[in-house]
């Protein structure tokens, strides 16, 4: 076992520390501002805070998906389903 300290890469030999998939999101949201722009009166290619309100729009959607089953199993006592199981 790794010492505390060492880096991911080591403790993780499979996870890379660099993920080229994760830059696809911004280059794609500026492509398809480009539909926006043609279909939208006032909105620009790359609109910062059109960009900044989607993401805000997108992350609090997950989060609101996220809250009703956190607080369902938030409220479940643990020994009693392994006891169960």
């Amino acid at each position: 076992m790794p010492q505390p300290g060492t880096p991911a890469s080591s403790r993780h030999p499979r996870l890379p520390l660099y993920n080229p998939r994760r830059h696809f999101g911004v280059p794609a949201a500026v492509a398809l501002g480009r539909l926006l722009e043609a279909r939208l009166f006032g909105v620009a290619r790359a609109d910062a805070m059109g960009l900044a309100v989607f993401s805000a729009v997108i992350c609090g959607a997950a989060l609101l998906s996220a809250l009703s089953p956190a607080i369902r199993a938030a409220a479940v006592d643990p020994a009693a389903i392994l006891r169960a199981e």
